[in-house]
């Protein structure tokens, strides 16, 4: 077990952050649709996006007209078509990730640090108290962020008095990241290259927050992370498979968070502990924290307004609803039942 693990967070910050769920639902659902069609056109994953293992026959089930299976070896939740580099251009690669990085960046500075502040900073905070309770108050030399985006994990550290750097395949996010930044801390790579780019980071701290899970070969990337040498800790966090899928199932007019778009494969408890062995990582911090009771929260607050309720019925929803989402959340995180685990690892070769 860890010696560090941590359970719950106030979704205050995220229901701010993401309150374009709530408003703009049809919106984000024919975005959803249109990539599954996109992914459906691929051809067929006939192995375990985890471990390898050859996948069964059929379905368990299916979320925006895609089908999902679950791995017999390692219980990883995989979507039924392979991840090609088509798919990975559609959703990452055209104009440089300009489109895709909307999703993931603010018009303005305020905006953009208020994210920083409200998101990031506790993820960052976390990942220092691990360090240091390993380290016995120090941390290792070199911070990297991979996957950085629009660099608010790197602006976060930076706060934080860390010389962080970051790695991003969208030229487009690296320039808003470094505008924001006041510095070219942040600097573009091609997706092709990841592997060699992961091969030349010569710091000792790596974090992928929100990346494996979009990689095409996941696999290949902790292949060349326990290879290299200088990284000493990673820092990862991941979606999980959770009582959100659920909720998607029960309400297809309803934008799915967890299980569409770009989160076409869900990791499991079973498939996270079968990832660390096989790679040689042991997990020296934990903090499990999920969206689920968010997510039930926009769903019916979305399915009153289109069932025609009226507003004092979707405000009463609101007031009580509201006011207990964080504690109903926490009985699913202290049972790690989750939606999402941020977890810090070290290399088992590194004690």
């Amino acid at each position: 077990m860890p010696e560090i693990q941590k359970y719950g967070k106030s979704s205050a910050g995220i229901i701010a952050q993401k309150n374009s769920f709530f408003t703009e639902n049809d919106k984000h659902l024919e975005t959803e649709k249109k990539i599954a069609e996109v992914y459906s056109g691929q051809a067929a994953r006939k192995r375990c996006k985890n471990c390898d293992y050859k996948l069964g026959e059929g379905y368990d089930v299916i979320e925006v007209d895609t089908p999902y299976i679950f791995c017999d070896r390692c219980g990883h939740l995989n979507g039924r078509y392979e991840d090609s580099e088509d798919f990975h251009h559609y959703l990452y690669g055209r104009d440089e990730g300009e489109s895709y990085g909307q999703n993931y960046s603010e018009s303005d500075m305020e905006k953009y640090f208020d994210r920083v502040k409200t998101i990031y900073l506790p993820k960052a905070e976390f990942l220092l108290d691990v360090l240091r309770q390993e380290r016995r108050d120090s941390v290792p030399p070199g911070f990297t962020d991979f996957g950085a985006g629009s660099g608010y994990f790197v602006a976060a550290l930076q706060n934080l008095g860390i010389d962080a750097k970051g790695l991003e395949i969208s030229a487009h996010q690296v320039e808003f990241a470094n505008s924001m930044l006041g510095d070219k801390l942040l600097r573009s790579f091609k997706a092709k290259d990841t592997v060699k780019a992961i091969e030349g980071i010569d710091s000792g701290v790596l974090s992928m927050i929100g990346v494996l899970e979009h990689m095409r070969e996941p696999r290949a990337a902790l292949e060349a992370i326990r290879n290299n040498k200088k990284i000493e800790f990673l820092y990862i966090s991941v979606p999980l498979f959770s009582f959100s899928v659920f909720f998607e199932k029960l309400s297809p007019d309803i934008f799915s968070r967890q299980l569409s778009g770009g989160h076409n494969h869900l990791y499991t408890r079973d498939s996270l502990r079968y990832m660390l062995d096989e790679f040689g990582f042991e997990a020296v911090g934990e903090w499990w924290f999920g969206s689920d009771m968010m997510d039930l929260y926009r769903h019916i607050d979305v399915m009153l307004e289109r069932s025609g309720s009226s507003a004092r019925m979707r405000e009463m929803w609101k007031s009580s609803f509201g006011t207990v989402i964080d504690e109903l959340q926490m009985v699913l995180d202290e049972k790690h039942l989750s939606s999402e685990v941020h977890m810090v690892l070290k290399k088992a070769n590194s004690r």
